[in-house]
């Protein structure tokens, strides 16, 4: 069981995940960033055409993985 911190990087800021959730492993806290990235996907998107949010997970201060959501609309050419 290990504490993994959620760092969301938007707009070239970053929201610090101060409180961190416990998970048993890496792919318990990888799920855990699909379900936070497709809920922010449900507020950004209206209204845009491109956008990204990138999720860097850190166990122990190291970061141990990164999860990305980008999403852009154009007219095909």
């Amino acid at each position: 069981m290990g504490r993994y911190y959620f760092d969301l990087h938007r707009d070239g800021g970053v929201v610090a995940d101060e409180d961190g959730a416990e998970f048993p492993n890496i792919e318990d806290a990888r799920d855990e960033c699909a379900h936070i990235l497709a809920e922010l996907a449900k507020w950004e998107m209206p209204g845009t055409s491109n956008w990204e949010l990138m999720i860097v997970v850190k166990c122990d201060g190291k970061a141990v993985l990164t999860t990305r959501l980008l999403y852009e609309a154009g007219v095909p050419s």
